[in-house]
């Protein structure tokens, strides 16, 4: 058995590098979550707008997204950006 034996330095830079690919995938998976929440949200919008020019009922119209739904699908944006904004900025510290 060849037993590799790691100097600080070298060690230092695996860990940094380990820390890196942690980072980095991490931030592409929130790319693609605020990404999915900006379509949800912006889908929501536009039914919402279609839905009020035509002046249909809310009981003829189950689909039609509600106040609260709308604030919810903002909040989940708001926290995925934010989430983002920080991860980002850990990443750009290494």
């Amino acid at each position: 058995m060849i037993l590799y034996r790691i100097s600080t330095t070298e060690e230092a830079q695996i860990l940094r590098f380990y820390i890196w690919e942690i980072l980095h995938l991490t931030i592409r998976k929130m790319i693609c979550y605020v990404t999915k929440f900006q379509k949800k949200m912006e889908d929501a919008k536009k039914k919402l707008q279609k839905d009020d020019a035509m002046e249909e009922d809310e009981d003829s119209n189950p689909a039609k997204p509600s106040e609260q739904m709308f604030e919810e699908l903002e909040e989940k944006l708001d926290t995925a950006q934010n989430v983002y904004h920080v991860i980002d900025l850990a990443y750009s510290l290494l």
